[in-house]
């Protein structure tokens, strides 16, 4: 008889990750459970002048994703991914549902 070990489950995209972060509170600035901790619009970096295409774009205090992955409703493997995102953070780092050009 083979046994194999299961396979590592599958990171859901940045903005799905993000939807589900969204049910738990922030332990950071404690926002409230389908409230966004910062909202903004992409490319930031880009003065907002007529005519420049913008999106809004929600962001996560990266205490949240940790608070939601204890609550069970993010992976380990949704966690690791947004962090793997960033070059560096803390607690209070944000990581917003779209960067700007649409990159993950």
């Amino acid at each position: 008889m083979k046994v194999t070990a299961p396979g590592t489950p599958a990171a859901r995209s940045l903005r799905e990750v993000c939807e589900a972060a969204r049910q738990a509170n922030c332990g950071e600035c404690w926002a409230r459970p389908g409230d966004e901790c910062v909202f903004t619009s992409v490319p930031a970096s880009v003065p907002v002048t007529p005519g420049t295409p913008v999106k809004p774009a929600r962001g996560y205090h990266v205490a949240r994703f940790a608070r939601a992955m204890r609550r069970g409703l993010i992976t380990g493997p949704d966690l690791i991914a947004v962090l793997e995102t960033l070059v560096v953070f803390t607690t209070s780092t944000v990581v917003y549902d779209e960067t700007p050009g649409g990159a993950r």
